[in-house]
Order: C-alpha cells, then sequence, then structure tokens
C-alpha cells in the first residue's frame, strides 16, 4: 500500500522515502515480485 502527502507518493509497505528516485525503485521490486506469469 501507499500513502501520498500533498498529491505525491511518500511511503510503500510502510517504508517512506524522500525523493521520488528511491520511491520508484522500490515500486519496482514490488511490481518484480508480485508480477504474474513469471517463474522461478
Amino acid at each position: 500500500m501507499a500513502a501520498i502527502e500533498h498529491g505525491r507518493p511518500v511511503q510503500i509497505n510502510g517504508r517512506e522515502f524522500t525523493g521520488p528516485v528511491e520511491l520508484i525503485q522500490e515500486a519496482n521490486r514490488v511490481d518484480d515480485r508480485l508480477a504474474l506469469g513469471m517463474s522461478g
């Protein structure tokens, strides 16, 4: 779950981020773990 403050995402799964780059990298990691159709 993401938390949004002043129209900007600031938290993913309880982990807070100060910058957009780190937040997007974490979102990509979460997406990779949840992607359907991947084996491994």
